[in-house]
């Protein structure tokens, strides 16, 4: 009996040392994946909205569009007027006219150059006030929607309030979504690897870390391996510098690009909460 336990203990040792060999082997095999996961993260493709306003105050004398609206690049959005813009144009120009007649008689009477100093500054102040003028049009610069319209006909509106705000067309940014444990390996500047979840199509896109969240949010549901089981973390956003064909809302694989350590760290921006709700 006992040959015959000792025969079955060496055939079994002959079975368990190529098994602890294959497993040591797919340790070191799957060791660079598992560590390249702790360096990933997910997030959904979106656009910023860009808000149109005026360096000046001006009031609203048409809107052209509505909320929700698909415009194209040239699209007339509103009109609005300034007359304190208008007297200052017509101030400017009766003063050049002026100017203009006062050095023909100077210089013909007596020979004496006008001061061209006062001409090219009254040149300028005019152009100035004529580009104003044009920009009392607004118009469209890209393809996008209308995401909102905060003014109504006839009302007054301050300098550098939002009047529109558009949202483009094709995906400028993603909200990424960054475990709280992983958070400080992400810096401001990060350059990342964007992957979309369709094989079919090419996902060799790249992006840069350009502001990080206030505070510690849950996860979306759509993200979530398990929707029952919520997870949590900080929002990241992140600006996409390649060409893509990626599509607004589509969910994506990030992966930090490790790089030396990024100086401007201590540079973090806030997502601005205004924005929070009207990023997708």
């Amino acid at each position: 009996m006992g040959i015959f336990k000792e025969k079955i203990n060496f055939k079994y040792q002959k079975l368990v040392y190529p098994l602890v060999w294959i497993l040591a082997c797919l340790f070191i095999f799957l060791s660079p994946k598992l560590s390249k996961d702790q360096s990933s993260f997910v997030g959904v493709v979106g656009s910023r909205p860009v808000e149109i306003n005026r360096s000046y105050p001006v009031k609203i004398s048409k809107i052209l569009v509505i909320s929700g609206e698909h415009i194209q690049k040239g699209t007339r959005l509103a009109e609005l007027t300034n007359p304190e813009l208008d007297l200052n144009l017509s101030r400017v120009r009766t003063e050049l006219i002026k100017l203009s007649e006062d050095s023909k008689i100077l210089s013909k009477l007596h020979g004496i150059k006008s001061d061209l100093s006062k001409l090219e500054s009254l040149k300028k102040e005019l152009t100035l006030y004529e580009k104003q003028k044009s920009d009392l049009n607004i118009v469209a610069k890209f393809d996008g929607i209308v995401q909102s319209i905060n003014f109504k006909v006839g009302e007054s509106v301050e300098p550098y309030r939002s009047i529109i705000a558009i949202l483009q067309d094709k995906p400028t940014h993603i909200r990424g979504y960054v475990h709280e444990k992983m958070f400080k390996k992400i810096e401001l500047g990060q350059p990342i690897k964007i992957h979309n979840l369709d094989t079919n199509r090419n996902s060799n896109y790249t992006g840069k870390v350009v502001s990080f969240g206030s505070s510690i949010v849950t996860f979306p549901s759509r993200l979530l391996k398990n929707p029952e089981m919520p997870t949590w973390g900080r929002e990241v956003l992140i600006q996409i510098t390649s060409k893509s064909n990626l599509i607004l809302g589509e969910k994506v694989y990030l992966e930090r690009i490790k790089t030396q350590k990024i100086k401007s760290h201590k540079l973090s921006k806030k997502l601005d909460a205004n924005n929070e709700s009207s990023f997708l």
